[in-house]
């Protein structure tokens, strides 16, 4: 079969292991925020009015019926993901295992990771080929050609998820300006082309040029402080770090021994983009230790056999051991991270049988619509139940939805969508993204209403997830009313007076502190600094993960802090008369706490505790 055959065998694979359109959205924080950017996509809203991990362009890796339009992108889109994904896992291993061999390969492969995401198949994508590149597997038209569709996907993936973006880029440059001595040429195509995407991905969503550097530093910020911020451990997942070990030290022995006879250059690349890719893969599965480790295996099970495949010889022998063992310890890593349950998604025929079902709905206006409406029925029926009295305090006015259900401006089309810029308060991780939020409370352009919830993730405080916005939020806006589990609160004119000091108090982690005391008719908020200044901080956060901090209120309860929003005023103390926020909306008041964290090198012990009154006025 020839090489034309390639593409078509991406094509075909990429049905057989197809990613369903989801038709019925659910709610809860994930679905929120792929409606958020749908809806975001739809209404052409400005980058600056919703800062994300994801991009203006994210809605492009969530397959979601929110929208004809954008599911029909959408769509497009994870199916080319596919493909490509499917064509370049055959082009790299039919030149040692053959082509029937390659395609049976690449389908178990594809079939055995449907937990890896969408967002990240492009990245394995460019390694694969970065690799077949630098191997010398390519003419020097086709080179060239793929050195420009890596800077398409770099720049496309900078707007859609800026730190995948980054990973894109990173391997993209190395590999194009290390193939040969002469491989400058292409290093600028890729540059000009990575360029080229990124400029035109922006305009065409409808962002104005001067946007553009804010939103890759905002965005930078969030995915900065997600290392900080985001932080968890599951005790029952420690095997995996042995595992991921043991894997990646295969990954690399083969990855030197199949480059042992090339040219320096190129194996300097393959070394350099490597050990991107495995960064950025540990970082992926392991700052948030879950089964976000799924996602580092699958990926090391791809990229692990297509270079055990590179040893594969034509003679029997022993030296065809080494690829077998290799590929049996990357599925049997693979399968300790994600379970066997993973053979149940290997049905080509049901892959097929679904891919049909989906185009059939995508290729009938009136079908999709139907489906959209029946999904806003179902959402609002079976999942938010507002009732009468909350749409109506919502209807006809702008309005925020915190902490994160965004998805309820979707499936209530009546309600104005005006989101704070960071839409999901667990993402505002740093004290810029806080403050951000707070600046937009205090605007002009504040939204009318705000509908709230009481929740937060990993045991946070609700009212500390984004600290200064919260204060904003208490002195620009009254309870209409509360319905459980939901607030509607009202925009009012600044009902707060001037700060005041209550004093600054120096003390360790560990050591109690007691919270001073105000007029009954004052917030007080504590400042606490110091827990992100040690030298060693940062490195340890860019590198692998802050460790894990929290506080412990009166002695009992305990929260997660972050301490890179710490210092912008954590309420302590509420007057709740004056504030008129009912329960369990109301900030919970404390007369002691203590700062507590986990072990390890990076994080200060010394803290300075800010304590300031803020008078509710009326």
């Amino acid at each position: 079969m020839g090489r034309a055959s390639t593409p078509l065998l991406g094509l075909l694979l990429a049905v057989l292991t197809w990613r369903e359109v989801i038709f019925v959205p659910v709610d809860s924080l994930d679905p929120s925020w792929q409606a958020a950017l749908h809806m975001a996509a739809h209404d052409r809203l400005p980058s600056n009015r919703l800062i994300f991990t994801y991009g203006p362009l994210g809605f492009l890796a969530q397959p979601a019926g929110y929208f004809a339009t954008t599911v029909l992108l959408a769509t497009l889109y994870v199916f080319a993901v596919q493909a490509s994904l499917c064509a370049a896992l055959v082009s790299v291993m039919r030149r040692t295992i053959g082509v029937l061999a390659a395609a049976v390969a690449t389908f178990a492969l594809v079939a055995v990771t449907p937990t890896l995401g969408v967002i990240n198949a492009p990245v394995v994508t460019v390694v694969v080929v970065a690799f077949a590149l630098l191997r010398g597997d390519y003419r020097p038209g086709a080179r060239a050609v793929l050195v420009a569709a890596g800077g398409v996907i770099a720049g496309t993936h900078l707007l859609i998820k800026l730190n995948t973006g980054v990973t894109v880029l990173v391997v993209g440059v190395v590999t194009a300006f290390l193939l040969d001595r002469r491989a400058w040429r292409l290093g600028l195509v890729f540059l000009a082309t990575t360029a080229g995407s990124l400029l035109a991905g922006w305009l065409a969503t409808g962002n104005a040029l001067s946007d553009l550097v804010p939103f890759l530093d905002r965005s930078w910020d969030v995915a900065s402080g997600y290392s900080e911020a985001m932080t968890t451990e599951t005790a029952s997942r420690a095997v995996m770090y042995p595992a991921a070990a043991v894997v990646s030290a295969i990954a690399i022995a083969l990855a030197w021994r199949t480059s042992r006879d090339w040219p320096l250059l190129p194996r300097a690349g393959l070394a350099l983009a490597g050990a991107m890719w495995l960064f950025a893969g540990f970082k992926l599965g392991f700052v948030r230790h879950d089964r976000h480790d799924v996602d580092f295996f699958a990926e090391v099970l791809m990229v692990g056999t297509v270079l055990a495949g590179s040893l594969v010889t034509s003679r029997v022998g022993w030296r065809n051991a080494v690829p077998a063992v290799a590929t049996a310890a990357f599925v049997t890593a693979h399968l300790m991270a994600s379970g066997v349950e993973v053979f149940s998604d290997v049905n080509p025929v049901a892959k097929v049988a679904r891919a049909g079902e989906d185009l059939s709905v995508l290729s009938s206006p009136a079908r999709l619509e139907r489906s959209i409406q029946q999904a806003r029925t179902n959402l609002r029926s079976r999942y938010y139940r507002l009732t009468p009295s909350i749409v109506s305090a919502v209807r006809g006015h702008t309005v925020h939805i915190r902490p994160w259900e965004a998805g309820i401006a979707w499936a209530y089309p009546e309600f104005r969508w005006h989101p704070a810029p960071v839409f999901q308060e667990y993402t505002a991780y740093t004290a810029d993204l806080d403050e951000i939020d707070a600046a937009f409370y205090r605007s002009p352009d504040a939204p009318e209403r705000i509908l709230t919830t009481a929740l937060a993730i990993d045991l946070r405080n609700p009212d500390w997830e984004s600290p200064a916005a919260m204060v904003a939020i208490v002195c620009h806006y009254r309870e209409l009313l509360a319905d459980h589990p939901w607030q509607v609160l009202g925009r009012v004119a600044n009902r707060c007076g001037s700060e005041r000091s209550l004093g600054v108090v120096n003390a360790r982690v560990g050591e109690t502190v007691n919270v001073p005391t105000a007029n009954r008719d004052e917030l007080v908020v504590g400042r606490i600094k110091g827990l992100d200044h040690s030298p060693l901080y940062g490195l340890r956060t860019m590198l692998w993960r802050a460790p894990e901090v929290h506080i412990r209120l009166d002695a009992g309860r305990r929260n997660r802090l972050v301490p890179g929003t710490a210092g912008n005023g954590l309420i302590l103390r509420a007057p709740r008369e004056r504030m008129g926020f009912s329960q369990p909306f109301s900030p919970d008041s404390t007369n002691v706490f203590r700062v507590e964290r986990q072990g390890g090198i990076g994080l200060n012990q010394d803290l300075t505790i800010e304590f300031v009154a803020i008078p509710v006025l009326n």
